[in-house]
């Protein structure tokens, strides 16, 4: 992300991708908490009806016992025609498994089995509940065809009661019927918590053995109208919901493994999951796009020509149609170029113009002197003897005609160190021409030390440009180094060192070295070190001056191989 591309994209995924990933979990979760609460919803409705249908059962089987106990007494019947009527009552509802009308005392006095029962205890609570003149109902039990029964007393007129056991198979039926998906079911709870039904095959053996769930009967109550979670009556992580059944002490849980009723929340978060995620790949394929094309691509565009401008093409233009503050820049960067280019041809030609008055001015001081000279013979020569005249002018031409030499070569110096012919030659050739000024030194008194690369070191360059400042160096040190002192020349594969032993350059004086017309010697242009330092620059180098450690000034003419 270091980049600008890198930059644009994060941007946009910060930008657009955060707030739809955000808002897509958050969705997610509503999505899940909606479903799981329709889940919910669902399960409680069903758990209800169920509760409805199985207190309906239990509430027509008190409806039939109390039919059958005010029905005998009304019609004056013996206690054996009453006992026939309860029978064939019996036969007619087979909720009814069994009639028996009793004393207070309990003894039978009329019952629908073809045999006579036993009396009750005189603790039964069936009595006791009649002697109240209240409704007496048991706990629901299983018989030995384990098919579920259910007591109940009904307190009679001048005494007694109807005891019932009434046949609940329908119970079980709509455990067993209700349709749920998958693994929901039903479980029936007495107020002790034992299951009286159960609508998993696998779990029969629970009602047969009247096991007891005190922790999802404490967890229904607990949790009342409102969905819970926790183990199952199998063990397994459910989703469950409890609900009273009417007219009874009894609790129905409807119950549905935790996996499979959470799979339609899961399956949705899934797709919901997966619909942020190819958002969010086309939001970001979208930025990258956008930042390449309409970005990146015109910012590439402007540092192109940036670059084209620090090589000092400012003819070059920007091509910008993208309507924003980019369009805006490349236009500035255009009229930036073209004032550029505009200040560079007019410092280009106050340059030309200075340099001709320089070299005008220094034309004219130099061949002042020679000029004059013959001026001052031609108006003596009317004074002066054929012969005599002769001779002065032999000696004036011997004098100042190298003086005009020297201005013609460093004129021809100077408009040659721009332009370069390169050849491959050994370093010991520019040693060897500064060795050439050895018998001047010598005349002056003047050591010139010249160290000669080894053999095998080669330069590339322009030879003739090369040599003439390595003259040019060695000329100006042995002209500045007093009678006496040491001249030192080293020439390597990269720099050409000349050293003198002179009285040094100040460094206001340094700073307008390379100037031209600045040597105060007689017999040039002063245009030696301008050229020395045309030289090292076309090369792709420069010139260094400094101070010679005890004295005197050290030129180092760099190089550099990699520059055309």
């Amino acid at each position: 992300m270091r980049g600008l591309a890198g930059k644009l994209v994060l941007l946009s995924l910060l930008a657009g991708v955060l707030p739809l990933v955000v808002f897509g979990v958050v969705a997610v979760l509503v999505a899940r908490e909606t479903a799981a609460g329709a889940v919910r919803e669902g399960n409680r409705q069903v758990a209800r009806r169920a509760a409805r249908e199985i207190g309906n059962v239990v509430e027509r089987a008190r409806e039939l016992v109390a039919a059958a106990l005010h029905l005998a007494p009304r019609v004056g019947l013996s206690a054996e025609e009453e006992s026939r009527l309860l029978a064939g009552f019996k036969m007619q509802f087979p909720v009814l498994a069994r009639l028996t009308r009793v004393t207070p005392d309990g003894a039978p006095l009329a019952w629908s089995d073809a045999v006579r029962p036993p009396p009750l205890a005189a603790g039964d609570p069936a009595l006791a509940a009649a002697a109240r003149g209240e409704t007496y109902t048991g706990a629901l039990s299983t018989q030995d065809d384990l098919v579920p029964h259910l007591r109940v007393a009904l307190p009679a007129r001048g005494g007694g009661a109807m005891v019932a056991t009434l046949d609940l198979l329908a119970v079980w039926r709509i455990v067993d019927d209700i349709g749920i998906s998958g693994t929901g079911r039903l479980v029936l709870l007495d107020e002790d918590g034992a299951v009286l039904a159960h609508g998993d095959r696998r779990a029969k053996g629970l009602v047969a053995r009247r096991e007891r769930l005190p922790q999802l009967l404490a967890r229904a109550r607990a949790a009342g109208d409102s969905a819970f979670e926790g183990a199952g009556s199998l063990g397994a992580p459910s989703l469950a919901v409890g609900v009273a059944v009417p007219e009874t002490p009894w609790l129905l849980v409807l119950e549905q493994d935790r996996a499979e009723a959470l799979a339609g929340v899961r399956r949705l978060s899934w797709l919901l999951g997966g619909l942020i995620i190819i958002a969010a790949a086309l939001a970001t394929a979208g930025g990258v796009w956008l930042a390449r094309r309409r970005i990146l691509a015109p910012v590439r565009v402007l540092d192109r020509a940036a670059a084209e401008y620090g090589r000092g093409r400012f003819e070059h233009r920007v091509a910008l149609d993208t309507g924003d503050e980019l369009e805006e820049l490349a236009r500035a960067m255009d009229d930036m170029a073209r004032r550029v280019a505009a200040a560079r041809d007019e410092l280009r030609r106050s340059e030309r113009a200075r340099g001709l008055g320089l070299l005008a001015g220094g034309l004219a001081h130099d061949l002042k002197h020679p000029v004059a000279a013959f001026q001052a013979l031609l108006m003596r020569a009317e004074r002066l003897a054929p012969e005599e005249l002769d001779r002065r002018l032999a000696e004036a031409a011997r004098r100042e005609i190298p003086r005009l030499a020297a201005i013609v070569e460093q004129l021809h110096d100077l408009g040659r160190a721009g332009a370069r012919r390169d050849v491959t030659f050994p370093a010991a050739g520019l040693a060897e021409i500064g060795d050439g000024h050895r018998a001047r030194a010598e005349a002056r008194g003047i050591t010139l030390v010249v160290e000669a690369p080894p053999p095998d070191v080669e330069l590339r360059g322009d030879r003739h440009m090369l040599g003439r400042a390595v003259d040019n160096l060695v000329a100006n040190a042995i002209d500045a180094s007093p009678d006496g002192g040491t001249v030192r020349l080293s020439v390597s594969a990269n720099e050409i060192t000349v050293e003198d032993e002179g009285a040094g350059i100040d460094e206001a004086v340094r700073e307008q070295l390379f100037e031209g017309f600045a040597s105060t010697k007689e017999g040039g242009l002063g245009l030696g070190l301008t050229v020395v330092q045309r030289v090292a620059e076309s090369h792709g180098g420069g010139v260094v001056v400094e101070p010679r450690p005890g004295g005197g000034t050290r030129f180092v003419l760099r190089l550099s191989h990699g520059r055309p």
